[in-house]
């Protein structure tokens, strides 16, 4: 269960580099559409939480 919550807090962490990745080279003008703001919220809440599961879940037996 670990690996998983691991490889999926980083694809998570890795949208959200993408979309800082992206203001950096468009500039701010992703920041006016809608779904951009919100999969970039959600994913980086996702990473959050990934992080605290994975440490939480403890090593397998």
């Amino acid at each position: 269960m670990r690996s998983y919550i691991l490889t999926s807090g980083l694809l998570f962490f890795a949208l959200v580099a993408v979309h800082v990745f992206r203001l950096g080279v468009e500039g701010l003008g992703p920041l006016r559409n809608p779904i951009f703001l919100v999969t970039t919220a959600i994913s980086a809440a996702m990473a959050v939480w990934a992080w605290f599961a994975y440490r939480k879940a403890g090593r397998a037996p």
